[in-house]
């Protein structure tokens, strides 16, 4: 679990908190759990998403509940609450409100598979054709309703895209020639964040 460093804790996020208290969450994670030497940059990745999801979580909870958590004394809670009454924290907490609400075209494509995940939608395709499937086909089990329309504006706008790329690409002779939709070269994955945290 996320806990303090020291007897304080007046970081709200992943990104304030100090590196070396990240270095610190890092090492008791590596100290509980194992992978492959291999899959080390992988799992720092995963851990820093999940670590700052939870720390967002449980401010989260702090902050509307206004029960403090146990690893936050009184004095940091004072402290902590000054930052979400900022201007600054106010704007930024309203924009993140209006980009969770929006549901016009501009927003985001809305899941219509309930439980089952996409990747397993993926494998149940490539069970169906014998083959992996194109991206197109993923996504359009995944985002149209069954009477064939979209889910949303922005899952149509996102499809509509999608064939004017392929077929600017197919025209353009610069596709990867498997018609994927994915440059095979391009496999790593990129973490644009200096901070190994």
């Amino acid at each position: 679990m996320i806990s303090p460093f020291g007897n304080s804790f007046t970081d709200t996020t992943w990104t304030t908190t100090p590196k070396e208290i990240k270095e610190l969450w890092w090492n008791e994670f590596k100290w509980k759990f194992r992978w492959d030497e291999a899959g080390e940059k992988e799992a720092r990745i995963i851990f820093k998403r999940k670590a700052g999801g939870h720390m967002r979580n449980v401010m989260n909870r702090a902050k509307r509940s206004q029960e403090t958590p146990d690893f936050i004394t009184a004095d940091n809670r004072v402290e902590i609450k000054r930052t979400w009454d900022t201007e600054k924290h106010k704007q930024i907490s309203e924009i993140n409100k209006k980009n969770r609400a929006s549901s016009s075209s501009e927003g985001l494509a809305t899941y219509a598979e309930g439980s089952i995940n996409i990747e397993e939608h993926r494998k149940r395709i490539a069970d169906e054709l014998g083959t992996e499937p194109i991206f197109i086909a993923t996504f359009e089990r995944t985002f149209q309703k069954k009477d064939k329309t979209w889910t949303s504006n922005r899952a149509n706008a996102i499809t509509d895209k999608y064939e004017l790329v392929m077929s600017t690409t197919a025209a353009s002779g610069d596709g990867d020639g498997d018609g994927d939709g994915h440059n095979d070269d391009d496999n790593e994955i990129a973490d644009d964040d200096d901070d190994p945290c």
